[in-house]
């Protein structure tokens, strides 16, 4: 009986660990971003494959603009673009000349996933509503900066994701780097540079002409 208790009392640590993380920082960092009505930035995307032998990275620019307006380009000339204005999200491969349309409810987490967890925009309105969508893995704090480790709570998400880490700067809201690792260990990883908040935006930004391609609807 003894031993059956010590191996619950085992199964019991990962979870007392984390409600034993203090993510009062995330909050901080949270509110930082409330206050951020535009946002353009660099990016340097690294994917690393089980089947690669060296890494791939790949330019790439982001933009935004409160509350819900948002374009992921990735590769010079872009390869692929994600654009968001409101509740249409449009998924586009400029060289096939092939767009794919979905609405921002209906995003597969799977699809594009270098820009789909970029999309929103603070990533929660507060720390309690963070709390409903994300565990907490994991927090250290460097030098003014805090790497974190979560996982989505959505159960969709997590049937592929192995963990989610970033890393942030309390004092201006700043994301420095997002990277995803999937359960079957390939890792997609964005390193952000040249930031740039609050600044004018053109809105046709935030638009695309996609007069000769083909465009259709995601299955549902």
């Amino acid at each position: 009986m003894i031993r059956v208790y010590s191996f619950l009392a085992l199964l019991s640590l990962p979870l007392l660990a984390a409600e034993m993380i203090n993510i009062a920082p995330i909050g901080k960092w949270i509110a930082g971003q409330s206050e951020v009505r535009t946002l353009t930035a660099d990016f340097t995307q690294t994917r690393a494959l089980k089947t690669l032998r060296d890494p791939l990275a790949n330019p790439g620019k982001l933009w935004f603009r409160a509350p819900d307006a948002f374009r992921w380009e990735l590769g010079n000339p872009a390869k692929s673009i994600l654009v968001r204005n409101g509740e249409n999200v449009f998924l586009i491969e400029p060289l096939k000349k092939k767009a794919t349309r979905f609405t921002s409810a209906g995003l597969d987490p799977k699809s594009n996933a270098q820009g789909l967890m970029m999309m929103k925009f603070p990533m929660a309105k507060n720390l309690e509503d963070f709390k409903t969508q994300f565990d907490v893995i994991d927090l250290q704090e460097d030098d003014g900066h805090y790497d974190v480790s979560l996982l989505p709570k959505d159960m969709m998400a997590r049937k592929f994701l192995k963990t989610l880490n970033l890393r942030f700067k309390t004092s201006n809201g700043e994301l420095q780097f997002f990277e995803m690792i999937t359960k079957e260990g390939s890792t997609l990883r964005n390193d952000f540079s040249n930031v740039r908040l609050n600044e004018k935006i053109a809105p046709e930004i935030f638009e695309y002409d996609l007069s000769g391609f083909e465009v259709t609807d995601a299955k549902k």
